[in-house]
């Protein structure tokens, strides 16, 4: 009805609903599911004075929240493999992307959609891939990275290296990358690794061996390119061709290079820069990081924590929740582990955040 009906499909396309595809993602139970969840329930057959009465007997403040249908739903899956609501030309792999960036922080939601990647129209590799997804935004590293050399296809290697390079394990992800055969549609995530590593072998290996048709950022490409080629000398005039980046790696390079060659205005311009670009993509993290954890997804808070703290070592707020959710979560080793470093960092700011981190982790017991 959508696709016959353009002035439907303009009024529906504002909320992402313009296509049997956009349609699906906010499907939340299909027809078999509502069989099944009607399986062995009561029959209704003059249900409108019992729903009145039952309804006008609700408190004012009761409501249907999504956890409360999570919880419902939890033993169906999201989509069965032979639903009806699937034709010949929907295309899966983006419904169950958009769905699964929908309901990243429902946990009980992301478990269904997980259950429903059985469905016969994925191929091995799509459906690894996706799976890498949900185990990515659940908190699962290791699983997820599994799932995405398991895909072995350009989009799950290049989420493979974006995450590895939130994370701050820039060395394993560059080892990582001398091993395989398969490269990434995007190789952001390499070149800025090996920037951070400060890897001049590294970055020309990167170069060397990336797919020439790949979606790198082009001003990223050239910054890397020229940096391995010419060093310091190829790039210290490059800083008002940067604007479009956002990454904070080719600034902060740029800004040694700047002071080595002792021109103080361009050095301080790059590093503003820099600290810009850094600041919000840590800004952000810890967003995302708040987010997941009032949405009781703890492990994709952990890991967006994890972010915050390879962008910004010396954030307090982010290093004791990190330490407080890491003890909810029982992984108390892995929190006596983060504790020493952050401790080694608070001890070089001489701010007192020391003081801080010492004292939640007594109240952890850590």
């Amino acid at each position: 009805r959508i696709a016959g009906s353009r002035r439907l499909g303009e009024l529906l396309g504002a909320f992402g609903l313009e296509s049997a595809e956009g349609t699906l993602v906010y499907l939340e139970l299909d027809e078999e599911g509502v069989t099944r969840l009607a399986r062995r329930r009561p029959v209704l057959t003059d249900d409108l004075p019992r729903l009145e009465f039952a309804l006008a007997a609700l408190p004012p403040d009761h409501e249907l929240t999504l956890a409360d249908l999570d919880e419902l739903l939890r033993e169906i899956p999201w989509m069965a493999r032979s639903s009806r609501l699937v034709g010949d030309e929907t295309l899966l792999v983006p419904v169950f992307e958009r769905r699964l960036a929908r309901v990243r922080h429902r946990k009980n939601a992301l478990r269904r959609l997980e259950h429903a990647l059985a469905h016969p129209d994925l191929t091995p590799s799509d459906r690894a891939h996706l799976h890498g997804l949900a185990a990515e935004m659940r908190g699962r590293v290791e699983p997820a990275l599994a799932h995405y050399d398991q895909a072995a296809t350009g989009p799950a290697i290049t989420r493979a290296d974006e995450l590895l390079l939130d994370l701050g394990e820039s060395a394993r992800l560059l080892e990582r990358a001398r091993r395989r055969t398969r490269r990434p549609d995007d190789a952001s995530a390499l070149i800025r690794a090996a920037l951070r590593q400060a890897d001049a072998d590294a970055l020309s290996f990167v170069l060397a061996t990336r797919d020439p048709r790949d979606m790198t950022p082009r001003p990223l490409l050239r910054f890397g390119r020229l940096f391995a080629s010419d060093g310091c000398a190829g790039v210290a005039d490059l800083l008002d061709s940067l604007a479009t980046i956002r990454a904070p790696e080719p600034f902060e390079v740029l800004y040694r290079c700047l002071v080595e060659r002792g021109d103080a205005a361009e050095a301080e311009r790059a590093r503003i820069a820099h600290l810009g670009r850094r600041d919000l993509a840590a800004r952000e993290a810890f967003e995302r990081a708040s987010e997941a954890e009032a949405a009781g997804n703890l492990g994709d808070a952990i890991r967006h924590l994890r972010s915050t703290l390879t962008l910004l070592p010396a954030h307090p707020r982010a290093a004791i929740q990190l330490l407080e959710l890491l003890v909810l979560e029982g992984r108390d080793d892995e929190a006596r582990a983060r504790l020493r470093e952050l401790r080694e960092v608070a001890s070089l700011r001489g701010d007192g955040s020391r003081d801080e981190i010492d004292r939640a982790a007594e109240r952890l017991g850590l």
